[in-house]
């Protein structure tokens, strides 16, 4: 039997030494790790929606103010940032481009000056004609390996999950936290 020298000693160790630590933090390592697999996940869907919205010069973050009026119109600009979970100065930029393109106009509250109120343009409220449905065939066409009974789990996992993340803190700095439940796609 051949006697084994430091070298291809040390090079067993080291390879034990890989597989160990392979398996021990598995769970974790990209590409394999359940955070990458939902961030890869998540960029493609947003990279989808994104196709979707891009005709109508609009970004996720407009889809998201729109979907707010067209439930709620005439929303104070506060309200809508802490329904969003969005900052002020993130916020106005946002309704600046969006005033811009024709969908919506803010106005003074009758009763209260220094209240904004957002209102959508008749180009706005057409839009809810047509996104919504493109919305649905999106989610279906992303989800549909899923049964509409694993999707309805999914959601509420991934609400539970974003609940308890906010709770303990991990979103300090988009304060304020929304108080909109958040679904799967749109």
């Amino acid at each position: 039997m051949k006697k084994r020298t430091r070298a291809q000693k040390n090079m067993e160790r080291q390879r034990q030494d890989r597989v160990s630590f392979s398996e021990q933090y598995a769970d974790v390592l990209a590409p394999n790790s359940l955070v990458y697999r939902m961030k890869l996940l998540s960029q493609l869907m947003e990279r989808r929606f994104q196709q979707m919205l891009e005709p109508f010069q609009l970004t996720p973050l407009h889809w998201a103010v729109l979907c707010c009026l067209w439930q709620s119109d005439g929303m104070p600009t506060v309200a809508l940032g802490r329904r969003l979970g969005q900052l002020r100065g993130t916020l106005v930029v946002v309704l600046d481009a969006m005033e811009k393109t024709g969908y919506l106009t803010r106005r003074q509250d009758k009763n209260d000056q220094r209240i904004s109120r957002i209102f959508l343009t008749k180009q706005g409220r057409q839009l809810m004609t047509q996104l919504p449905p493109m919305a649905q065939e999106l989610q279906r066409q992303t989800f549909h390996p899923l049964s509409p009974r694993e999707i309805d789990m999914l959601s509420k996992q991934v609400d539970i999950l974003l609940k308890e993340n906010e709770a303990s803190g991990s979103r300090q700095n988009r304060e304020p936290k929304s108080d909109m439940p958040l679904r799967v796609l749109v």
